[in-house]
């Protein structure tokens, strides 16, 4: 019974340790799909140490900052943590509340659906982050969104057989090689498309395409939903002052058809940001329409062109709010009501 014992420990161990050398060659295998742009923006977050303005929200943010041109403005260093509205909103609060610093500048430019109540990141995109960026695990688990049931029901199984399907295989440099070719050419939705600082810089060839997708928005949103989103952000911001952090709040772009269409309800709702965010808002909506030309695929890409008139505005509007947050702190006022 004793050897009997000893072998079934010793097979034991073996086999953990297979397991465990198939998932760490899982989790160091390179990935080169959009969401595995998640990875560097969190290793940019995490290892920033001076005073810097971090912009963060949907694929708006990605493709609609050209960081180099707000670094030069405000000579802070910037980090572009934009990456797909379709996340949640929740992935992104955690984001600002675990890796903000004290000094910096956080400008928050969430998709209208993310503040429509889209807090649960749809299933195929979670299961595709997940997949393409294991250190995101931790944030999804963190977030209002994870449920444990429907984890263990949904995901759990199908994403530990993916990592051992996929920690099984062995890349050669050649598949290396023709990954990153594939992912760098112009127009891919790849990580290896984003510079730097976060901006995504794929798109910077091609101008408008002929057709922009129009997503569904809801510009008028029930009062349960408007106050848990207001909740949120108050409640991140509060978080965010204790540590001597700037909190603001800017909109997405939008093509001018498009705003005028809604325009009612986006400036109900405007109003409403207003007079219950308890931190200031750039702008005015209407400042971030934009010519369909200046427009690459969705309502919310922005192409060359959009990016840099978009970022000029994101620019003026944040150095007059830093302008009136000094001349309130000298005055020994903490008002932020600026409209």
């Amino acid at each position: 019974m004793k050897k009997f014992l000893i072998r079934a420990l010793i097979f034991t161990a073996i086999q953990v340790a297979i397991g465990g050398l198939i998932l760490l060659n899982y989790c160091n295998q390179k990935n080169y799909g959009y969401l595995a742009a998640f990875e560097d923006k969190l290793r940019l977050l995490k290892e920033h140490s001076e005073p810097t303005i971090i912009v963060i929200g949907g694929s708006n943010v990605a493709f609609g900052i050209d960081s180099s041109r707000l670094k030069k403005e405000f000579g802070y260093p910037i980090i572009n943590a934009g990456l797909h509205g379709a996340l949640g909103l929740d992935i992104y609060l955690d984001l600002v509340d675990r890796y903000a610093r004290h000094g910096d500048i956080v400008v928050f430019m969430p998709e209208w659906a993310m503040v429509a109540g889209k807090f649960d990141p749809e299933e195929l995109n979670l299961q595709q982050l997940l997949r393409e960026s294991p250190s995101a695990w931790k944030h999804y688990i963190r977030s209002n969104s994870f449920e444990p049931k429907s984890f263990l029901d949904d995901l759990a199984l199908p994403e530990f057989a993916y990592a051992i399907q996929s920690g099984m295989k062995i890349r050669s440099s050649q598949t290396h090689a023709k990954l990153t070719k594939v992912a760098e050419a112009p127009g891919t939705y790849s990580r290896l498309n984003f510079n730097e600082q976060g901006d995504f810089i794929g798109h910077h060839k091609f101008g408008a395409v002929k057709e922009i997708n129009n997503l569904e928005c809801n510009f008028r949103f029930p009062p349960t939903i408007f106050k848990q989103t207001i909740d949120k952000f108050n409640a991140v911001h509060a978080k965010l002052q204790n540590r001597g952090v700037q909190l603001y709040f800017a909109y997405p772009p939008l093509p001018k058809k498009f705003y005028h269409k809604f325009e009612s309800g986006i400036c109900a709702t405007h109003d409403r940001f207003v007079n219950e965010l308890n931190f200031p808002v750039l702008h005015h909506p209407e400042m971030s329409k934009f010519p369909s030309h200046q427009f690459y695929d969705t309502i919310y890409h922005l192409n060359l062109k959009g990016k840099t008139n978009r970022t000029n505005l994101i620019a003026r509007s944040l150095s007059r709010q830093l302008r009136m947050a000094k001349k309130q702190m000298n005055n020994g006022s903490n008002s932020t009501d600026l409209f």
